[in-house]
């Protein structure tokens, strides 16, 4: 039982009230009232019974002695509740259930895998030391080392259908459409030079060339929600991946007409004729200056471009469309902003040559300036002024073909700037969770590890669009750190534990009402319960 404040003819009332849980629920049952806030604060007789029931709970009057209190634990709970509900949302325990069906599983598989997901979204460790430090989690069930890598094993083995439930769940929870899908290849090192059947020397995106990695290639919807994910060898050119995701989308997510949209390194003349055979349509970037000299002429010819936007700064993006083929149409598009940085970027190794040119060859190390150094033979190396000049020209420029007929410029351009979702997405893989470099050596586990590191994301994805429908928008950086500070301390005093939670306010608060959660008793500014679940059965106030 507790004091409860309440409104009763506009002023603050105080009744006493019993909680307890009903058919899942939190209802409070009315017990008493005291009467209005202001008469009873004042009251000598109030005061007496206080007293009296400290005395008779053995609770001292006066001053606490400082010296006499300490810390005994601090334990954090804000990740631990939050994931935790939206891991119930998309009915994660069940999906797993289903999926293991017809395997028999010795050990807590649903405890390890939330575990290190919910570790990988607060304070991404290696498996090691996500075992070692889960005392400090608030409601975690306890794991042992060894089955947090045999989860990754039974990860890797389901990682197909996990995808599929997972599709369809989101499909039935948010009323996902994937029309337009979008589509992108980054690399994730190792810090190792062993290469195997997965693990190979590529081109890193990562600068990482010395280091052995794989691919991953990653599918998202309009909106940014993952959708799946491919792992390919370290040395696999980004551009032979198309197929298999697009095959992948139409077998495995039996999707019949999709737009796929995918930059420059999509563009192959295999990519587009199995698209077109495969009778799904696509929105790629394309290479303006591979074109022929005709289709180069057009584009830098001002004539024709319609202004698609025009901001109040002066950024003005215009576009119009060069030539129809046998795999669809080219636009050219020109960008004002984009311009600007075309030549801040190509000053910038301008600045580098004429530095290179004034210390001598011994000098020549930096690959992007050397580029705007030509030899001539009566005066030696100089500054290539006609190369600048030429490349100036096509500052602000790129192309998109594409075979949407019924799309508009407008709304091609649209798709194809979108394309930072997936970007956005490979920035949280490897910045918020850590994913690379990965500490798994054999295939199995590597895949394991990208299978826990998929549900990390679609769970920090679920809560950014949960906090979207409210207008609050924060990096996942600065939700993990507003979640991160959500503790309680076990205060012993003089041999009493007493528990004291941190309180909920700012992005925090802002989460827990984009979920309807229920707080700790005195972790909201008033210190009273909120949430959909609680309810006064006898006053019905909520």
């Amino acid at each position: 039982m507790f004091p409860r404040e309440i409104k009763k003819n506009g002023r603050p009332y105080i009744i006493i009230v019993h909680s307890y849980r009903k058919n899942g629920k939190t209802k409070q049952k009315y017990i008493c009232s005291l009467g209005y806030k202001d008469d009873i604060k004042d009251k000598e007789q109030m005061k007496r019974i206080a007293k009296k029931l400290s005395k008779i709970c053995d609770i001292e009057q006066g001053l606490l002695d400082i010296s006499k209190i300490k810390e005994e634990d601090r334990r954090t709970w804000g990740p631990v509740k939050v994931y935790r509900k939206i891991w119930d949302m998309l009915n994660l325990d069940e999906i797993f259930k289903k999926v293991l069906s017809h395997k028999k599983i010795e050990f807590d598989f649903f405890s390890s895998v939330f575990l290190m997901a919910m570790d990988r979204l607060s304070s991404p460790h290696s498996k090691l030391q996500t075992y070692l430090k889960q005392e400090r989690y608030a409601g975690v069930n306890n794991c042992e080392l060894h089955h947090l890598y045999r989860a990754l094993d039974v990860l890797c083995g389901k990682k197909e259908e996990i995808e599929l439930r997972l599709f369809e769940k989101q499909k039935d929870l948010f009323n996902m459409e994937l029309d337009i899908v979008f589509y992108d290849v980054t690399s994730f090192y190792f810090e190792s030079v062993r290469a195997d059947e997965l693990k190979e020397f590529g081109y890193s995106k990562d600068c990482k060339f010395n280091e052995v990695q794989v691919l991953f290639g990653l599918l998202v919807d309009k909106l940014g929600r993952p959708v799946g994910f491919d792992i390919f060898t370290g040395n696999t050119f980004e551009g032979k991946t198309l197929k298999s995701a697009v095959e992948k989308m139409s077998r495995k997510f039996k999707i019949g007409r999709l737009i796929f949209v995918g930059d420059r390194a999509m563009l192959s003349q295999e990519n587009v004729l199995s698209l077109t055979e495969m009778g799904q349509e696509y929105i790629i970037g394309s290479r303006m200056r591979s074109k022929s000299r005709e289709v180069k002429e057009e584009v830098l010819r001002s004539e024709g471009y319609e202004v698609i936007s025009e901001t109040e700064e002066g950024a003005v993006v215009k576009c119009k469309e060069i030539a129809k083929t046998e795999r669809g149409r080219l636009v050219s598009v020109w960008s004002s902003k984009r311009a600007k940085k075309d030549a801040a970027d190509r000053q910038r190794l301008v600045d580098k040559a004429k530095k290179m040119l004034e210390q001598g060859r011994n000098f020549y190390v930096q690959k992007g300036a050397l580029k705007y150094i030509e030899t001539d033979v009566a005066i030696g190396d100089k500054l290539d002024e006609d190369k600048i000049q030429h490349e100036a020209r096509w500052d602000g420029y790129y192309g998109i073909e594409t075979n949407c007929d019924h799309f508009s410029n407008e709304k091609i351009l649209s798709a194809y700037h979108d394309l930072w979702r997936v970007e956005e997405s490979f920035r949280i893989f490897k910045s918020h969770l850590e994913a690379r470099p990965v500490f798994h050596w054999t295939p199995k586990r590597i895949k394991g590890h990208f299978v826990l590191c998929f549900i990390a994301f679609l769970l920090e994805r679920t809560l950014e669009m949960k906090l979207k429908e409210r207008q609050v928008e924060y990096s996942p950086m600065k939700v993990r750190d507003a979640l991160n500070g959500l503790q309680y301390s076990v205060i012993d005093v003089d041999g009493r534990r007493i528990y004291v939670s941190s309180r909920v306010e700012g992005l925090a608060n802002e989460v827990m009402r984009a979920l309807r959660m229920q707080l700790p008793p005195g972790a909201s500014e008033d210190g009273s319960y909120w949430g959909e679940d609680a309810v006064c059965e006898e006053c019905d106030d909520e």
